[in-house]
């Protein structure tokens, strides 16, 4: 039997800033990656380097962008969970900026409100 998380406003308004402020960061190394993988092949190209010479940095900087998206798509999921367990709380009602509405909710993968969530009975 499962029982209505109690979850005080001030924490879960905290959590929802860390949330935005993850996202924000997780987009922003994103952004820095790609640069960096562009200067990459840029200045591998204006120096002359042979495409064997470039290659082992060019691989590993892609290598760490598709991590960097990976790990983006578990924080996506992670915001889901925290999302359902809000919405079986008694701040089911409370806007805290990070809910259903969110951009970040909407893509492919709605939140179902039903979901059962981890809470202990």
């Amino acid at each position: 039997m499962r029982t209505e998380a109690k979850i005080p406003e001030n924490a879960a308004r905290m959590i929802a800033g860390e949330i935005k402020q993850a996202h924000a960061s997780l987009d922003h190394a994103l952004l820095r990656m790609l640069g960096l993988a562009t200067s990459v092949i840029e200045t591998s190209t204006v120096s002359a380097l042979p495409a064997a010479a470039s290659q082992p940095a060019i691989e590993a900087t892609l290598d760490s962008l598709q991590t960097l998206a990976a790990g983006r798509s578990r924080f996506v999921d992670a915001h889901r969970a925290m999302v359902r367990v809000k919405g079986q709380s008694n701040l089911c009602e409370t806007d805290l900026g990070c809910g259903f509405d969110n951009p970040l909710m909407m893509a492919n993968r709605p939140v179902e409100v039903g979901a059962p969530a981890d809470i202990a009975a």
